[in-house]
């Protein structure tokens, strides 16, 4: 019931990251590393999304030669 709940609950916060995308790390940190992985992987690839999604944001810098 856990692996359902806490995704659900995570994606209402406002972190704008996909509720899918919350359970998928969910289980995968679960598979990977046990009990302690139900937070770490949904921690972990919270992170990398933000990151990834701030930095896809960003425009492009032009280098001057």
């Amino acid at each position: 019931m856990d692996n359902f709940i806490k995704p659900y609950l995570i994606s209402r916060q406002g972190a704008g990251i996909p509720t899918i995308l919350i359970f998928i790390g969910v289980l995968g940190g679960l598979i990977a590393w046990g009990f302690l992985g139900i937070f770490l992987g949904a921690t972990l690839l919270a992170i990398g999304y933000t990151v990834l999604h701030s930095w896809l944001s960003q425009p492009a810098s032009v280098a001057a030669d």
